[in-house]
């Protein structure tokens, strides 16, 4: 399982993650490089001319998903609705909207999940985050997608979130995250999910954070999060995290001829850097 933090600040929408995949029950085995927030491009088209047979491309954005469950799952609904949404056509009839959007993504969840789980039972089990720009209302649209058990076979279901509340949780870590909420409502949701993550409260939750958010466009943007940690030595390190993998560490040191790797990082935890720097070093820092 995982936690997945789905919040609004303004006009944006943002995800965030973390990276563990476990192998068993308990989660004593694991991996902590789990990709769970996905930008999917969507094409939409229009009805075919008669006159000209041409069309118009009426819907070019990229939407968000993050991923809460299993694993397997996850990666066959990412999988087919990728290629899907590429080439989608609307007719006069069509709920041409975000709502329209996850009508259509829903049936590929209850498909896919229905085949998962005749084989991994509970554990073939996924939900996941969505967001994009509804062609209809012209703004920021979030929904939850969840399944439900209580009939057979099994159904998706899913609903817009984010309009009363400003935060939503989804997957394992869901009950402490939601406790740190109630306690700490001034906590900003990135250090409530490292807080989880470093507690190790939550076997289930763990590794890098994963973030996502949307550019100035509406597009959905995965970005990387710079990190830090406090070594044995009482020394600090900083950490370029991007979808679970740390960048610049170990395996992945960059040779001066390799490709440079762009992307965006966001700097949550600046000013607990700077304060640690000032406390071991002194005003002058």
């Amino acid at each position: 399982m995982t936690l997945c933090l789905a919040w609004k600040s303004g006009n944006n929408i943002h995800f965030a993650s973390d990276s563990r995949l476990s192998m068993n029950s308990d989660c004593s085995s694991f991996i902590d490089f789990g990709i769970k927030i996905f930008s999917i491009p969507v094409k939409i088209f229009s009805p075919t001319n008669f006159e000209t047979q041409q069309q118009t491309l009426d819907y070019d954005y990229k939407i968000g998903l993050c991923f809460a469950g299993s694993s397997t799952n996850s990666y066959i609904i990412k999988e087919a609705i990728y290629e899907v949404l590429q080439r989608l056509q609307y007719t006069h009839y069509t709920d041409f909207s975000m709502n329209g959007i996850a009508k259509l993504i829903s049936k590929f969840h209850e498909h896919t999940s229905q085949k998962v789980c005749s084989v991994l039972r509970e554990k073939g089990l996924a939900g996941f985050f969505l967001t994009g720009f509804c062609p209809k209302d012209k703004l920021l649209k979030t929904y939850k997608f969840e399944l439900d058990l209580s009939d057979f076979p099994i159904k998706s279901t899913f609903k817009q979130i984010l309009v009363d509340n400003w935060i939503e949780c989804l997957g394992s870590g869901k009950d402490e995250a939601e406790k740190y909420i109630k306690k700490l409502q001034n906590l900003s949701p990135i250090k409530l999910l490292r807080n989880i993550i470093n507690s190790e409260r939550v076997p289930s939750v763990g590794g890098a954070i994963q973030y996502g958010d949307f550019d100035d466009e509406n597009n959905f943007t995965i970005k990387g999060v710079d990190d830090y940690e406090i070594n044995n030595n009482n020394l600090i390190r900083r950490k370029l995290l991007l979808r679970g993998t740390q960048l610049y560490e170990n395996d992945i040191v960059l040779d001066f001829d390799d490709f440079h790797i762009s992307y965006t990082f966001i700097q949550p935890f600046e000013k607990e850097i700077n304060d640690w720097m000032r406390d071991k070093y002194g005003e002058k820092f």
